[in-house]
Parts: structure tokens; sequence; C-alpha cells
């Protein structure tokens, strides 16, 4: 069965009476989902991780202190 493409028309070859989506359709679709997808998680992420360093900064500084000073002592024998 021969059914235009939902998106540019060009007939697509289909098992399901339903119209589909030729594979270019279907591949353009997919990579922008997947760059708006990214572009979502790294904003969360990068809010998330902006609130975790508010919320602990000081633990955070002491940590950084106790490895700092973890490293000068492995440095200096």
């Amino acid at each position: 069965m021969m059914l235009p493409c939902r998106v540019c028309g060009v007939p697509t070859v289909n098992k399901t009476p339903k119209p589909k989506r030729c594979a270019d359709c279907k591949k353009a679709e997919a990579l922008d989902y997947s760059r708006w997808y990214y572009s979502v998680h790294r904003d969360e992420m990068r809010e998330y991780h902006r609130i975790y360093h508010i919320n602990n900064r000081e633990r955070i500084l002491v940590q950084h202190a106790a490895w700092r000073a973890a490293k000068r002592a492995a440095e200096a024998p």
C-alpha cells in the first residue's frame, strides 16, 4: 500500500492503513528532537548544579580545602 508522507508528500510503502512519515522526515524529526532534548537536559543540569552549589557552598569549600591539603602532603616528600 502506497501512502503519501504526512510531512513532505513523498509516497511511502506502509503495511498499516495510517499514513506515516518517509525515512528522511523521520530522521530529520529524530535529529530535531535529539537536539531539543539535549538542550533541555543541559539547561536542567546547569540549574541543578547551580542550586546544589548555592545550598552546599560551605561543605564544598571544606572538601576542596581537604583535597588541596592532601595534594600538598602527597607532593611534599
